[in-house]
């Protein structure tokens, strides 16, 4: 099982350091009303100013990828659309490439459709998610298909509720374990150079990571590690 923690095939797993702080497919949205319905969802789903979540990711100091969200809100309804994109050089040459584009699907605060493509260094993944009478139906490249248990969201972390239940890999469908725990307050950087305080949470079990999240609930940091070498995310 593999998500964007383990995209960097060699780099081996470890703990993460505390290096942060202190320094395909929309389908089911419905057209409702706007004005006050569209404030409504955006609110309830922890939709951001600007309707946009961006970061650069470094390694080793080194900028490597970008990480953007856009958010569309009509009436009731939001789609999120993911782009992720990275580049891994050595001495100039391109050692490793990444690309993950990922729509998600929102209708009256449930998620009804998740779709992904992913190149992973040449290799092939996706994911379709699809609301119906079953409940909500994951086919992925690695998981087959199968019905999520109630409350599943997929990895893309912009929506803290995926701190408190099950997440599938959005690569691939794999239904992950991730306990959770809260480490405090703390610092998250920016790639500005500043920083922005923020509630600290730490990811075990299938997903080995550290996520951040400003008071309004909001996704502003992540760290995951590999081969004892943080990979940083600093929000734009």
């Amino acid at each position: 099982m593999e998500s964007l923690h383990d995209a960097f095939g060699g780099w081996e797993q470890v703990r993460v350091p505390r290096v942060i702080g202190r320094r395909g497919a929309v389908a089911g949205l419905v057209s409702l009303s706007a004005g006050a319905g569209e404030r409504a969802c955006a609110a309830a789903l922890s939709v951001p100013a600007g309707n946009r979540i961006g970061f650069q990711m470094r390694r080793k100091g080194d900028l490597i990828g970008t990480h953007v969200l856009n958010f569309a809100v009509q009436g009731d309804g939001l789609v999120v659309s993911v782009a992720i994109d990275i580049v891994v050089r050595l001495l100039g040459i391109a050692v490793y490439r990444y690309s993950h584009r990922a729509t998600e699907t929102w209708v009256g605060g449930r998620l009804m459709a998740f779709a992904s493509r992913t190149d992973r260094d040449g290799k092939d993944l996706w994911l379709r998610m699809q609301r119906g009478a079953e409940g909500l139906v994951v086919e992925g490249s690695s998981s087959g298909r199968y019905v999520a248990p109630d409350g599943v969201l997929p990895t893309t972390y912009w929506n803290k509720a995926s701190l408190t239940g099950r997440l599938i890999d959005s690569e691939d469908g794999d239904l992950m374990n991730a306990p959770v725990s809260e480490v405090g307050m703390d610092a998250a950087p920016l790639a500005s150079g500043g920083t922005l305080m923020a509630r600290h949470y730490r990811l075990a079990g299938d997903l080995p990571l550290d996520l951040w999240y400003d008071q309004a609930g909001q996704w502003v940091g992540l760290v995951f590690s590999k081969g004892g070498v943080p990979v940083i995310y600093e929000k734009l």
